[in-house]
């Protein structure tokens, strides 16, 4: 919703375009600091998991075919209210039908940008190269 959002705010001249994209269920070491018994848990469904390599590929995919920007282009003029969206497969897919609903998509990106400090007019000022600062970041002591 949030990229939705992004895509939304972008001028239709921009030639940016925004696209989601799922890795789909890759393996890390995000359980590190759980429980023994969920890490243990997690480890047995390696079998079923992408490996970073393979985790990669629907971004990879996004980066480099050439028909993903006929996709962007086809959103942006029909004024679709999502971004594209690559699934873990490397191919585009529809988003869920929570992803249609605007109101929330709003409601999504203006907390996001409370969240993060951010001001509401963020796309603009990057797209006017001006340097922007958020809460958190390499020099924001936490």
């Amino acid at each position: 919703m949030f990229s939705s959002m992004v895509q939304k705010n972008l001028l239709a001249d921009s030639n940016i375009h925004v696209i989601c994209v799922e890795p789909g269920s890759v393996r890390t070491n995000v359980t590190r600091d759980l429980p023994r018994i969920l890490n243990t848990l997690y480890q047995e469904m390696f079998f079923f998991m992408f490996d970073a390599q393979q985790g990669s590929r629907s971004a990879l995919f996004a980066a480099t075919d050439a028909d993903i920007l006929k996709c962007c282009d086809k959103l942006k003029e029909e004024r679709w209210p999502v971004c594209a969206f690559i699934g873990c497969h490397c191919r585009t897919v529809k988003p869920s039908k929570e992803a249609f609903n605007v109101g929330t998509s709003h409601q999504v990106w203006e907390k996001t940008l409370e969240m993060v400090g951010l001001p509401t007019n963020v796309v603009d000022v990057i797209l006017q190269g001006k340097e922007i600062h958020c809460r958190y970041g390499a020099n924001i002591d936490q």
